[in-house]
């Protein structure tokens, strides 16, 4: 998956509708070294989704890419993950 603070990037193994609403529970390391992490309560939207070329897909696999927008999350919650982001993107550039 991949995360930023306005959304979220997963695989599933089914076919989610677009403007879905999904009640979820992400759980996120609070830095980009994973040594604790927590718990974020969050509602996102499905604003996309696409079917995985079967060329990358094996029996059991998850078969659709989604692409979701956070419609609910508290702003301390989207400011973590934003710092996790700026830390990781900081430590992939060095």
């Amino acid at each position: 998956g991949n995360i930023s603070e306005g959304g979220l990037m997963f695989e599933t193994t089914k076919r989610i509708p677009l403007d879905t609403l999904l009640k979820m529970e992400i759980y996120q390391p609070i830095c980009c070294y994973k040594s604790m992490i927590f718990s974020i309560p969050a509602l996102m939207k499905v604003v996309w989704t696409e079917p995985r070329g079967k060329d990358h897909c094996q029996k059991g696999e998850n078969k659709y890419i989604v692409g979701g927008k956070f419609s609910e999350m508290k702003e301390e919650d989207r400011q973590r993950i934003a710092k996790y982001v700026k830390e990781k993107n900081n430590r992939v550039i060095k």
